[in-house]
């Protein structure tokens, strides 16, 4: 299949799980009685119409980050393929990574499916941590601090599924040996991914 139509198709279908959870999930009811301890109901209403006002804004990026996200992901393992002298083209990779990409969409669609259709009695909480599947969910709510929590959460069933995905795409186009390609992708985006970790760790500490 072409590499736009994927990229379309990848763009609406996590459109629609976002819109779907933003509309049947993640109700005004469900931000109220997640804030009402903090934060007065005129300042609550306040900001749930600004998050209408700007949610049209905030899907018409959706194209945009997923873009860049592709094209990074791509960089990333361009360079490994570099320093091995390893010819590849980037249109290549581009679309391995694409390919692989819709895994992620597991995360919204699993969350959907359960607070719509098994659990309506929920909170904000339960919602932003569902489904447990990190390394993070082990221990007990509150009982590990933001710092150690964050790196925890990227380590996933998904995230290592994609990984693996990610490398059987690469020995499929390419031709390689599955182990070859899978310690080029931990080389790489592992690398990328534990730099873009603390890099935004520092950022949260900083600013916390």
């Amino acid at each position: 299949m072409n590499s736009l139509v994927l990229f379309g198709i990848l763009v609406f279908l996590n459109f629609l799980l976002s819109f779907g959870i933003n509309r049947l999930i993640l109700t005004e009811d469900v931000y109220y009685y997640a804030l009402i301890d903090t934060l007065s109901e005129e300042r609550i209403h306040e900001l749930l119409n600004s998050q209408k006002k700007f949610e049209w804004i905030i899907y018409s990026f959706g194209p945009v980050v997923y873009a860049l996200k592709l094209f990074l992901m791509a960089a990333c393992i361009y360079i490994g393929f570099f320093f091995r002298n390893l010819t590849v083209k980037f249109s290549t990779l581009f679309e391995v990574a694409l390919k692989s990409e819709f895994v992620f969409l597991l995360i919204p669609a699993a969350r959907l499916f359960w607070f719509t259709f098994f659990d309506q009695n929920y909170s904000l909480d339960n919602v932003l941590e569902f489904p447990s599947y990190t390394a993070a969910s082990i221990f007990p709510h509150g009982f590990l601090a933001f710092w150690i929590k964050y790196p925890l959460g990227f380590v996933n069933i998904i995230q290592l599924a994609y990984i693996l995905i990610l490398a059987k795409g690469i020995s499929n186009d390419l031709e390689m040996k599955y182990s070859d390609s899978a310690t080029l992708v931990f080389q790489t985006y592992g690398v990328a991914l534990l730099i873009w970790i603390l890099f935004t760790l520092f950022l949260l500490i900083s600013y916390s």
